[in-house]
């Protein structure tokens, strides 16, 4: 169960500068990986698996990742396999962060 942030950041990343810098392909990819990854975590909130604490947090910035989507899609033609812009990437990586973090890992 706790693999959802995991599987999301296989899915995310291309490659790494270092463990704190992760690069992202494109746009559709940052949206798969932060919404599986959300999902899978409210899942677990509601089997009762993990506890509440964070959930605030993590739809806040689950939240301003969907806003920051939603505007780099716009501001890119309505295409979403454009590149991921700086922004974006470290909103997406913001989530995934946290979600691990409330998952215990």
């Amino acid at each position: 169960m706790k693999k959802f942030a995991s599987i999301a950041l296989v899915v995310l990343i291309v490659g790494c500068a270092s463990t704190q810098t992760t690069e992202y392909k494109t746009i559709a990819a940052a949206e798969t990986g932060v919404n599986t990854a959300y999902n899978g975590y409210l899942d677990l909130v509601e089997q009762g698996k993990i506890v509440t604490n964070a959930v605030p947090q993590i739809s806040k910035a689950y939240n301003d990742f969907q806003s920051a989507a939603t505007i780099a899609i716009l501001t890119h033609g309505l295409s979403v396999t454009n590149p991921v812009p700086p922004n974006l990437a470290l909103l997406a990586t913001s989530v995934l962060t946290l979600i691990t973090s409330a998952e215990g890992k």
